[in-house]
């Protein structure tokens, strides 16, 4: 009975890691050296329910979007489509993980060099955060950071300055209810569940109005919506 549950963790988990596999070896090339934390942000990703729930939220206008620890950056391409394409937006990125910056640089460079797409190379718990030349971003959204945070009140006052009046920002976390799942044990486990009170608590001590919260199709992730208030 044993043996068998754990060949079928086993199978799932070989499934789950399937595709990110190729991404693996993408930004290998271009990232040599590996610490713990790049390689769980590699089996762990959630890029699809975290789209998924991107569907859900009203951005207009969006035509400047950013995304924080955006990891091997399999939402950017998502973000870089819905802010028009390329040559017609700007996309934004801040990752702290060199490994992960150099990456990006790899995967994405033509959009870098045609300035559809920049990347800060700093973490967003130093101040001044970066980009405060480029402010008024209309969508701004992370997965699986507040959680890791020393002082998520502090990075979300500081990220005020780099929001238009009317932006969303959306940030999400892996649910509750993927703890229940084998997929959680398979994949999930690098990453701690989203305690939504939680999150909504740290927006309003932010001084943002809470817009609501969605769920990704497969019940996996959870996300906060939130507005200057």
């Amino acid at each position: 009975m044993v043996a068998g549950s754990v060949v079928v963790v086993a199978l799932l988990a070989g499934v789950a890691f399937f595709d990110d596999a190729r991404w693996l070896v993408a930004t290998q090339m271009a990232a040599p050296t590996w610490g713990i934390g790049s390689v769980v942000a590699v089996i762990y990703d959630a890029s699809a329910a975290h789209m998924a729930v991107l569907d859900q939220v009203r951005c207009e206008p969006c035509s400047r979007v950013l995304e924080i620890g955006p990891g091997t950056g399999r939402v950017l391409p998502y973000l870089v489509a819905r802010a028009g394409g390329p040559g017609f937006a700007h996309v934004a990125a801040i990752e702290r993980a060199p490994a992960m910056c150099r990456a990006l640089g790899a995967l994405y460079g033509s959009w870098i060099d045609a300035g559809t797409l920049s990347v800060a190379c700093r973490d967003v718990q130093l101040t001044p955060v970066p980009f405060e030349a480029q402010a008024a971003f209309d969508l701004v959204t992370w997965h699986g950071l507040l959680e890791h945070l020393e002082d998520p009140i502090e990075v979300l006052e500081n990220i005020h300055a780099l929001l238009a009046p009317h932006a969303r920002i959306v940030s999400c976390g892996a649910s509750d209810a993927a703890r229940s799942t084998a997929v959680w044990w398979a994949k999930y486990l690098a990453q701690p569940h989203m305690d939504e009170a939680e999150h909504v608590a740290w927006f309003e001590d932010a001084s943002y109005v809470v817009d609501g919260v969605l769920r990704s199709p497969d019940g996996l992730v959870t996300c906060v919506v939130a507005m200057p208030a």
